[in-house]
């Protein structure tokens, strides 16, 4: 739990900035209870989670007619316990908390793939169920954001990050593979600079408002 005041940033916190930096330094304060001018409830927000919670308990289920082994967590399930579940060996691990530092966040699915890691001779990789057919950028630096707090978590980096999405021509699923060092090494180091940006713009903004 973060102590009153604390600042915990998340995969969404930092979309937002990214997207707009004016309305994610609205939302630093107005995790840290400071006041915020009232932005409204979006109409469409409310069917929209219920629309994506339908797609990820459908894709869930997809898995176990394949045979898969399902763990469903809370999304604020310990550390801990999320370890011993990924170091049994589950096929899958459904609302996944992932944290390191202030950043934390809850990865709609963990896979689990071949490959030595701290856990044994496997390790796992973030799926992400989205309803949209084309994979946007902020959902790319989302993925990117849990796959370094997922390789910290298991001592290995994974090395891809996936989209579900609803399926075409006939399929249940279209399911999209995105290599991580793609967008977070090299020369580009996409997501690495937004974070650096991010977390140096938070707190620029909590100390010039501290005085």
């Amino acid at each position: 739990m973060s102590e009153p005041g604390a600042l915990s940033l998340s995969p969404t916190l930092l979309t937002t900035f990214v997207a707009c930096p004016h309305a994610g330094r609205l939302e630093v304060e107005r995790r840290l209870g400071r006041p915020v001018p009232d932005r409204g409830r979006d109409p469409d927000a409310d069917l929209l989670a219920e629309l994506g919670a339908r797609h990820e308990a459908a894709y869930l289920e997809h898995l176990r007619t394949r045979g898969l082994t399902v763990a469903m967590l809370g999304g604020r399930t310990s550390e801990e316990t999320l370890l011993e579940t990924m170091r049994s060996g589950v096929d899958a691990i459904a609302q996944a908390p992932l944290c390191g530092g202030a950043w934390f966040g809850v990865a709609d699915v963990l896979r689990k793939v071949p490959g030595p890691s701290d856990l044994g001779d496997h390790h796992y990789e973030v799926e992400d169920t989205k309803l949209a057919a084309t994979t946007r950028a902020a959902t790319v630096l989302q993925l990117a954001t849990y796959a370094r707090l997922l390789g910290d978590l298991q001592g290995r980096a994974p090395e891809w990050v996936h989209v579900v999405a609803p399926g075409r021509d006939g399929a249940a699923f279209a399911r999209e593979k995105l290599r991580v060092d793609d967008f977070s090494t090299g020369g580009v180091q996409v997501f690495v600079c937004a974070l650096d940006l991010a977390v140096s713009s938070y707190r620029f903004g909590v100390v010039s408002r501290s005085g």
